[in-house]
């Protein structure tokens, strides 16, 4: 078996946390492009302790905007409640799984390390997040 190693440096200005990794994130649980649509939606609504609150009048808006059936909605955060991502808290009131997605000051992250192990077994992902030692 051959590796190759590739590498490029570049200094990018750090976007904001959230919107930096959710696409892999989506990819890393083989969500499809309605659930990443959804995951996005559910990000919007998402505070600093990873709970996701949104009114049945947004998720409307959201739907008709994106042309997807509310019970298509429905259905579709159910497969990601199943995949571990998220937990159904109550009605509309989700909590993100913190192994995959948090919501961070990104000044406050040192690092994030994801790393991925290919077996026979399947994929097992570790995400390890480092925060920068604060003055306060």
């Amino acid at each position: 078996m051959q590796t190759r190693n590739t590498s490029e440096e570049f200094q990018v200005r750090e976007p904001k946390f959230v919107k930096l990794y959710y696409e892999a994130v989506g990819k890393l649980h083989g969500l499809n492009g309605t659930q990443v649509k959804i995951m996005t939606f559910m990000l919007r609504h998402m505070n600093y302790k990873n709970e996701v609150f949104y009114r049945e009048r947004d998720k409307k808006a959201f739907c008709e905007e994106d042309d997807i059936k509310v019970s298509a909605f429905n259905n579709n955060v159910t497969t990601m409640t199943k995949s571990g991502l998220i937990k159904r808290q109550g009605n509309n009131d989700f909590t993100f799984n913190p192994k995959y997605l948090t919501k961070a000051c990104w000044s406050e992250v040192q690092s994030i390390k994801l790393e991925q192990n290919f077996t026979s077994e399947g994929v097992e992902n570790k995400v390890t997040i480092d925060e920068k030692e604060l003055p306060y």
